[in-house]
């Protein structure tokens, strides 16, 4: 019998069926033991308990397999179920800040003009390209840059107005430059 220690971990029924040559198991302490046919009194007995162990780690591998394959540890879960606490006042709270997003982006649209105001709703909120929007109002392309330029400038003056008139951060809210990845609901209203 001998033994290997601080291999790297691999199953034990790889183990045991790489090494035709014995039987391959690990000890109470994580050791790697190796029974090979001279630790047997016959070549006939060395042979049946290596069929067995054979057939014995992969019932054991197959039956892990299936048990984690349709179970899994709660620590080991991507999405935890939350609280009915962190649900209820979750929605309350993020319901609260649309309301409140949707407040300041209508505010924000009633300072532009008619023109600019469609534009800016199918550029940022439609997500419609600039060649689009020129084909659909029948315009050039550069039209459309300047008048998008034009709501981005008052766009940011509102913010600065807003941030420094009530204290709000707005840049998380509304980026200037770039569509964000969210935009507001309901920007007609």
């Amino acid at each position: 019998m001998s033994q290997k220690k601080n291999l790297p971990y691999v199953s034990d029924h790889t183990l045991n069926k790489a090494d035709p040559e014995a039987i391959v198991y690990r000890d109470a302490d994580g050791n790697l033991i190796r029974l090979t046919e001279a630790d047997f009194a016959s070549r006939e007995e060395y042979e049946k308990w290596k069929a067995w162990s054979d057939e014995d780690y992969a019932e054991i591998e197959k039956g892990d397999r299936q048990y984690y394959a349709h179970k899994r540890p709660l620590f080991d879960q991507d999405c935890p179920t939350p609280s009915v606490e962190e649900v209820f006042f979750g929605r309350s709270e993020r319901r609260q800040r649309e309301s409140e997003e949707e407040k300041i982006v209508a505010a924000f649209l009633k300072q532009l003009t008619p023109i600019q105001r469609r534009r800016f709703i199918m550029y940022f909120g439609q997500r419609m390209t600039l060649k689009e929007i020129a084909r659909i109002e029948g315009v050039g392309f550069p039209r459309i840059e300047e008048s998008i330029d034009q709501c981005r400038k008052k766009a940011s003056i509102f913010i600065c107005k807003l941030s420094v008139n009530e204290g709000v951060k707005m840049r998380d809210f509304f980026v200037l430059g770039e569509r964000g990845q969210n935009p507001p609901q309901n920007l007609e209203n």
